[in-house]
């Protein structure tokens, strides 16, 4: 059985992934590799990523959110197994039970995924990927 020293390092190590996540989501959109570098650094050093070493919740979230940005626009933007890929995100960053903490990750990286795809379908995608990922009203949450 997995103690409390092994429960602490794999929330430290969310830290690590919060820079590659940004890092990968910084490429996605653009960026060169030294951009892309201090984009994942400043993401997963600032104030609020530190802060939420305390909260484990918000902490998993962080990790997950720009994977969460970046795969639903490529849902957006390509459709087919990028909608799944995006679903399967979605369902996992709100498995961690922030809610509101997902919502306004994604809903701050909106912006880059509407610009991506402005027409119907490309919405339609992202709806279908938000839709398949997050749980039905009459769904138990147990």
């Amino acid at each position: 059985m997995p103690g409390p020293v092994f429960v602490s390092w794999l929330l430290t190590l969310h830290l690590p992934l919060a820079a590659l996540a940004a890092y990968w989501l910084a490429r996605e959109l653009g960026a060169s590799r030294p951009g892309a570098f201090l984009s994942g650094a400043v993401y997963s050093l600032a104030g609020f990523a530190l802060s939420c070493l305390n909260l484990y919740v918000f902490l998993q979230a962080l990790a997950l959110a720009p994977f969460v940005v970046g795969l639903l626009r490529r849902a957006a933007l390509r459709g087919g197994r990028p909608v799944i890929a995006a679903a399967a995100l979605v369902a996992l960053a709100l498995s961690t039970l922030a809610v509101e903490f997902v919502r306004r990750r994604s809903c701050s990286g909106s912006p880059s995924v509407s610009v991506a795809a402005p027409g119907r379908a490309g919405l339609a995608r992202l709806a279908l990927a938000v839709a398949l990922g997050s749980p039905s009203p009459g769904c138990p949450s147990r």
